[in-house]
Formats: structure tokens, C-alpha cells, sequence
């Protein structure tokens, strides 16, 4: 379902603000259930800084919010807890959730903290997930704008396809048509849920509790709650180009000798020749067809569990072959496991023992920005680090400026630096050797 803009003028005029409320998505599930600060999700957002090339007016930059949130029902999310579950609803985004402050008095040294102010003081909530500050800095000095989401409604493409309308807008060119609108979504999910032939998956997700456990260095710190602690590498750009051009030699892609990279690292680690590993899927295969999500904004990407055979001893496309085998036998894209667990409740999978190691990768993440009129100075996850903690190690790998990082976020409570800086060290040595820089 590839909408126009006719298209979703249309829906907009048939689906009043308002309208009945309609259940949260799986993705949506799992932040409020396991990641979701203790104070609520109130209490989290996504943050991305950009630079205007070019001065616009305040006033246009506020009709551009206006129009992108008219035109993306995820932007217009209200939630509520009914007592018993989370429900959601669109609304009108009335006034545009805008606003400009004038720092054309603040000198150069004081523009970060001065931004970091603003964006401190702009929080989100669950019944007004977006705002925008525009910062006007003066001076012959581009201005500014923080585009800040809460993770409810997006998730790392959303916040780049947002970007992307308030581009369109500003730049005259208009945004590209939208996809299905999120409320289409969750509903389809929602219905699905039910279908029998979803219980036929069971069976692939039960196989994927986890039997091994991640040593530890202090157990007494398993399950705080404390700030989390975060380890940056980074492949050299050549290293980066030779693992990539040695992966598209063996059919594979540059994920997958990432993903057997760090799962035979655990494995190793735990003395076994198995790592079970929540994977990030981006989520938007849709198993109806005729739903095309592909443009579409709102929260998508989630974690489903895998528990991988891996040949510590392997290395290279040698490994990331075993590893995209077992990745291409889960069913769609993982989508089920959330839909069985988050939306039909299946006992069984509640009592199924969660990995312990996540893995997320970002690809492309150069592509993603766009050119011209705004270019983005940084991008920032969930700003409150005391959120839910899922997995005593979490990797994140992103590709920037054409050199994989690699963020390795665990618990300080539970993992000593050093320990944590061992395995980044091993993952980098599995990929090509010398060529890993600590950052």
C-alpha cells in the first residue's frame, strides 16, 4: 500500500482526529514493558541536531512541522494505560509543536551548552510525542534545529524519514509519498495476532531459550538499575572496505560477518559453541499482504531471540555462512516471536529463558542523511540512561564515514571495562585482525 499525497489526504479526511483507539504494536510493547525508564516513558527521547545551510523563517519552519505531522499519523500518537493494557489514538496536532528561541546573544563558546539547555528543558510525553526548537543563532552562524521524538513513535529510519519530509517541505521540493499509515499497521498486527497459522511458529521460537549464561564479573550488580556504561570501537575505513569486499565475494553481507563476529565471541567466551542473541530486526515486513511500511513513521524495530550454532574456532565468511543460514530460517524477519509474546500472550513464550547478549546494526547510515538543507550535527538515542536494561551486553554497530563503530553498552555494576574491552578487542581480530582503534 504506497499512499499519494491525494491518498493520504483522503485517509486523513475519512479517519477524524480522534478516532477509536486501536492497540500498540509489539515494537511499541517491548519499550514500554523492558526498556522504558523507571520514572515511565515520559522520560526518554530521541534527539537529532540539525544545521539550517540557510536561513528560514520561523514561521515556514513551523508549517513544515505542521505538514509532516499531518501527513504521518505515527506523529500524531496519543497513549493512554487503560488499567490493563496500552492503547493509542491520532489526534490533531492542533498548534504546531514548535518553538523559536532567539540565541543570536550567546557567544560562540556558549552555543553546545546553550543548545544542550533547550533541548533539556524540551521533554516529550506520551500524549505529545514530538516537538521541534528552532535556534536562531545570528552572526553569520547557521541556525539550528532539534528535532526531538519520543521513542514511542520512532525509531532510527522513522526519525531519518522525518527528517527527510521537513526537507521536502522547507526546500520546496515536497517529501516523497508516504507508505501505509501506522494505524493501518498496528491493527493488521492485531488481527494477525489471531490468525491460526501463527501458532505454527511456535515451535521455532520455544527452540530458542537460552541454555548458556554470560559470565559475569560481579554478580551482585545483575539487575540494578544504575546508568549503563558504554565502550566505542572503531574499524579502520580500509579494514571496514576488505570486510566488506570479502563478504560480497562469499554471497554474504557486511551484517553478517558483524552478527558471527560477536556470536562466536560470546560463545567463546562461555566456554560453549552456542550464543543465543536478541537480534534487531527493522520490522517492517509486513505478513499481510498489500501493507507497505517502507516510508511509513513510527516505532518498527524490535529484538527477537536466536539462539546461534557458531564454530568458535572460525572466522571470516567461513563463519558469517553458518550464521546467515540460521538467520534466513526465522520466520518473517522475527516479526512472530513479538506478535506471539507482546500481542496474543502465549505463556510459553513468557517463560522461555531471554538472551543475554543484543545485537543491532545500522546500515547505511551515511545514506540516510540528507543532503542540502539540513545537515545533521548529531543524533542521539534514548537520552535517559537509566532505562531498562534487557541484556547484560548490548552491541550496537552503525557504519559512519564509511568505518564500522561498534558500541558496547553493559552494565558496570556487573562488567568490569576491562573485561568488556577483551571481547571488542577478539570481535575486531575475528573481522580482519590489526585495524581496530579504541575510541
Amino acid at each position: 500500500m504506497h499512499m499519494s499525497v491525494t491518498d493520504v489526504d483522503r485517509y486523513v479526511d475519512a479517519n477524524p482526529f480522534g478516532d477509536a483507539a486501536f492497540p500498540v504494536t509489539p515494537a511499541q510493547a517491548v519499550f514500554l514493558d523492558d526498556v522504558a525508564p523507571p520514572a515511565g516513558p515520559d522520560h526518554a527521547d530521541h534527539i537529532l541536531h540539525v544545521e539550517l545551510t540557510r536561513r528560514i523563517a520561523p514561521a515556514r519552519v513551523a508549517t513544515a512541522v505542521r505538514r509532516t505531522m499531518l501527513r504521518h499519523d505515527g506523529l500524531r500518537l496519543r497513549l493512554a494505560h487503560d488499567g490493563s493494557r496500552w492503547w493509542q489514538s491520532c489526534a490533531d496536532p492542533g498548534d504546531p509543536p514548535f518553538e523559536s528561541h532567539d540565541l543570536s546573544g550567546v557567544g560562540d563558546d556558549e552555543v553546545e551548552p546553550a543548545v544542550a539547555a533547550v533541548a533539556a528543558g524540551a521533554r516529550t510525553s506520551t500524549t505529545a510525542p514530538v516537538r521541534v526548537e528552532h535556534l536562531r543563532l545570528g552572526g553569520g552562524r547557521r541556525d539550528r534545529m532539534l528535532v526531538i521524538c519520543n521513542p514511542l513513535v520512532v525509531d532510527g529510519l522513522s526519525l531519518a524519514l522525518v527528517l527527510d519530509d521537513l526537507q521536502g517541505w522547507l526546500d520546496g521540493n515536497g517529501p516523497a509519498a508516504p507508505t501505509a499509515p501506522y494505524q493501518i499497521w498496528a491493527t493488521a498486527l492485531d488481527r494477525y495476532a489471531r490468525e491460526a497459522e501463527l501458532a505454527e511458529q511456535i515451535p521455532f521460537w520455544l527452540a530458542q531459550r537460552r541454555r548458556e549464561a554470560v559470565p559475569v564479573d560481579r554478580s551482585e550488580g545483575a539487575g540494578s538499575t544504575g546508568p549503563r556504561a558504554v565502550l566505542t570501537t572503531t574499524l579502520s575505513g580500509a579494514a571496514t572496505d576488505a570486510a566488506t569486499r570479502a563478504a560480497g565475494a562469499a554471497g554474504l553481507d557486511l551484517a553478517d560477518l558483524l552478527l558471527a563476529a560477536v556470536a562466536a565471541t560470546v560463545a567463546r567466551w562461555q566456554g560453549g559453541a552456542h550464543c543465543t542473541v536478541a537480534v534487531a530486526s527493522p520490522g517492517r515486513r509486513s505478513p499481510v499482504p498489500g501493507i507497505d511500511v517502507s516510508r511509513t513513521i513510527g516505532r518498527f524495530e524490535f529484538r527477537y531471540p536466536l539462539r546461534l550454532h557458531v564454530d568458535p574456532d572460525l572466522t571470516g565468511p567461513s563463519a558469517a555462512a553458518e550464521v546467515r543460514r540460521q538467520v534466513a530460517a526465522v520466520p518473517l524477519d522475527g516479526l512472530g516471536h513479538g506478535l506471539l509474546l507482546r500481542t496474543r500472550g502465549d505463556e510459553r513464550l513468557a517463560d522461555v529463558a531471554a538472551p543475554q547478549v543484543g545485537f543491532s546494526y545500522l546500515a547505511g547510515s551515511d545514506a540516510t542523511r540528507p543532503a542540502g538543507l539540513l545537515v545533521p550535527v548529531t543524533a542521539a538515542p534514548e537520552r535517559d540512561p537509566a532505562g531498562g536494561r534487557p541484556y547484560l551486553l548490548d552491541v550496537a554497530a552503525t557504519v559512519v564515514d564509511g568505518a564500522v563503530r561498534f558500541a558496547f553498552h553493559h552494565d558496570p555494576a556487573v562488567h568490569d571495562a576491562s573485561t568488556i574491552g577483551r571481547l571488542a578487542d577478539e570481535i575486531g581480530a575475528r573481522l580482519c585482525g590489526p585495524g581496530v582503534d579504541a575510541g
